[in-house]
């Protein structure tokens, strides 16, 4: 699926989703005029507002989510990600939920973002892709942080086409963000590249306290504590990769 068609597939379901808040604040209304009396006038027809793109409100649960690791992808079901409530949720929520959405009532939500993600993911991380999954669905998951991380890192600078790598890659793609001209890839590459500056490719000592989150360089040069590692942690790295093939050219 290429850009275009994305973004429209997001817009549409987050059209949707407002139109539907919408029908259920005003349901009650409907059932009340089929419960009076006939000869009490009926209710006028309802006139759905026009949908306006609250991009404003979209940037902020976005950004909001993409802080704890848990960025849009092209998939993800837009009642659940865009829901407000999840602003006034803090890190621990937010994994819960969004790890309840990926298989802890229904495994769909999973496979679905696994066969997006095998479908066009680049060729060379393929196999071993397919290897990460397996591994994961057999409760290894810790066994796969470090080379989900690793493709991260490859598909950034796929996107970037960049030799960079680290802090160095994410500058200049950084910079690249910038001329992104579609409003909603602009919203999701920028909350993408806030989350990795500020939190997996961030910049942190190693004689620091290690913090919640996982960090690139803590676990590429082996700083971290495995034991810390966190079924959420393999999911988000997942789930962003999926996010990167939703902004790709």
């Amino acid at each position: 699926m290429d850009e275009n068609n994305r973004i429209n597939k997001f817009l549409s379901e987050y059209n949707k989703s407002v139109i539907q808040a919408f029908t259920e604040r005003v349901k009650p209304l409907s059932d009340a005029a089929k419960a009076i009396s006939v000869n009490i006038p009926k209710f006028p027809k309802i006139e759905f507002p026009k949908i306006e793109i609250a991009y404003e409100r979209i940037e902020s649960i976005i950004e909001h989510n993409s802080s704890y690791g848990w960025t849009m992808t092209g998939e993800m079901n837009t009642l659940v990600y865009m829901d407000g409530r999840l602003i006034e949720l803090n890190g621990e929520q937010i994994d819960s939920i969004f790890v309840n959405y990926y298989g802890e009532y229904s495994k769909e939500n999973y496979y679905i973002t696994k066969d997006i993600l095998l479908g066009e993911i680049n060729d060379q991380w393929k196999e071993v892709l397919t290897d990460c999954f397996d591994l994961y669905e057999e409760g290894k998951y810790k066994v796969i942080i470090p080379m989900l991380i690793s493709i991260v890192e490859s598909e950034v600078s796929f996107i970037t086409q960049s030799d960079a790598y680290g802090r160095g890659l994410l500058n200049e793609w950084g910079s690249k963000i910038l001329n992104e001209k579609q409003k909603l890839t602009l919203i999701i590459s920028r909350s993408i590249h806030n989350y990795l500056k500020d939190s997996l490719f961030g910049f942190k000592n190693f004689n620091s306290d290690r913090g919640s989150y996982l960090n690139r360089n803590w676990v590429l040069h082996g700083r971290d504590d495995p034991n810390l590692w966190k079924k959420s942690d393999a999911l988000k790295l997942i789930n962003l990769l999926s996010s990167l093939q939703f902004i790709k050219d």
